[in-house]
């Protein structure tokens, strides 16, 4: 997907939030992906459709649109790479105790008190790691 076209689509975000609140609810998204049919081809949508909510809150926020736009695209790939060089065991989730010796070995040993109650908010099924998905629901939320 081209530059211009996600542009388009991210202005479409906008006037779905038909509230102005700053995210989608189930019907907004509904009425969104209504709005984009004809801009994403059909066998992407159900592919965004999927992505929208990374943290599982119900709601899809703007950043989290973006990542849905760019699945597929190497910048989700690079998260990826980043993602995979903290899960040292490769069992495809990140362990509090695995982002913690990352970030002592990236130098910033400083932010390991941060780690657990970070880990806690992005921890959308409570099982105390994190899968990709929701560390992309991180990446949506504070980066993108």
């Amino acid at each position: 997907m081209d530059q211009k076209t996600k542009q388009k689509l991210v202005l479409k975000f906008y006037e779905a939030d038909a509230d102005g609140n700053g995210y989608l609810t189930n019907h907004e998204i509904f009425m969104l992906i209504e709005k984009i049919s004809g801009m994403v081809p059909p066998q992407d949508l159900e592919t965004l459709r999927s992505k929208f909510d990374l943290n599982n809150d119900d709601k899809m926020t703007l950043g989290e649109f973006k990542v849905a736009l760019d699945c597929g695209d190497e910048a989700v790939e690079e998260w990826k790479i980043l993602f995979d060089q903290i899960d040292v065991d490769s069992n495809q989730f990140i362990t509090v105790q695995e982002l913690q010796d990352a970030l002592t070995t990236w130098g910033h040993g400083d932010l390991q008190s941060v780690v657990e109650p970070w880990v806690r908010d992005y921890d959308a099924n409570n099982d105390g790691k994190l899968s990709f998905r929701e560390f992309l629901g991180f990446v949506a939320e504070n980066i993108i």
